[in-house]
């Protein structure tokens, strides 16, 4: 069913005043990478390069300003400008097309970052049985190159979908069908990954009794309940196309903020128990 410029109207200025609140989520991440940024030097910085370290770092500092651009732009202040300067729709449909296209491989991105980073911490959970690792590292790879081949496919699909709104000067999409295929790959690596971690509790308990036991407990819970992302699957699949952005940022956000957290926390009980042994053995 079509919407009616009412209900678009009504829609955009929705996602414009969570687009206002979510400078406070933005807030918090920004305020929680100064809070542990001391911690990162000392645990992160310090340490000798590697393929995790790279993939934290990364996922560290490209989401914060990944989100603040998209946060204004969607808010129509910079388009309101650049359109005052620019006055060729097609100029300004082009420019929505590219910074939507590059928003979406860069969410990509860090989503799977921040899964591969959970994966290898997770494998420490099971104790690294090269079953486990074989299974799980395939599974990765087939939704990491799933989320690619979709995510490719919904920027070449939706290219002519996108278009600038003078009236609204804000960028807007005219149908969503392809939407969900940015987000299903991902929910079935998490889905997979949720069980397996929760079968482990069920399964071996006294792990809980130890600090990687607890600390992955804790903040994988909490990153799985975030990062299933069905709020967005729904919001693709269900919503009106003019509410297909909503709770994108949270999750972008607080999926990057415990990630960060579980990573750093793991880091520094490997390296308290590190101290301890070395104390006994001393």
């Amino acid at each position: 069913m079509s919407e009616t410029a009412t209900d678009i109207v009504g829609h955009v200025q929705a996602t414009r005043y969570l687009t206002s609140k979510l400078l406070i989520y933005y807030s918090v991440l920004l305020y929680d990478h100064l809070l542990t940024f001391s911690t990162e030097v000392e645990l992160i910085w310090a340490a000798h390069w590697s393929v995790p370290k790279a993939f934290f770092l990364l996922l560290r500092y490209i989401v914060p300003p990944s989100v603040i651009i998209h946060t204004h732009l969607l808010s129509g202040i910079a388009n309101s400008h650049f359109s005052s300067i620019v006055s060729s729709d097609a100029v300004l449909s082009r420019s929505c097309v590219i910074w939507y296209d590059i928003s979406m491989y860069l969410g990509q991105i860090s989503v799977t970052i921040s899964n591969f980073l959970v994966l290898l911490h997770l494998w420490n959970l099971w104790e690294r049985p090269p079953l486990f690792i074989c299974c799980t590292l395939a599974l990765f790879t087939l939704t990491t190159i799933a989320s690619i081949v979709c995510t490719t496919f919904v920027v070449l699909a939706t290219s002519h979908d996108v278009y600038y709104d003078q009236a609204l000067r804000t960028c807007a999409l005219r149908a969503r069908d392809r939407m969900p295929l940015l987000w299903a790959p991902c929910m079935a690596f998490e889905i997979v990954a949720f069980s397996t971690m929760v079968y482990n509790a069920l399964s071996r308990p006294r792990s809980l009794h130890t600090d990687v036991g607890r600390i992955l407990y804790r903040d994988g819970v909490a990153y799985f309940l975030v990062t299933l992302r069905l709020m967005n699957l729904l919001l693709a699949a269900l919503a009106p196309v003019s509410l297909v952005l909503l709770g994108v940022f949270f999750i972008w956000s607080s999926t990057t903020v415990t990630v960060t957290r579980l990573i750093l926390n793991l880091r520094e009980s490997r390296i308290r128990t590190a101290k301890l042994q070395d104390g006994c053995d001393g």
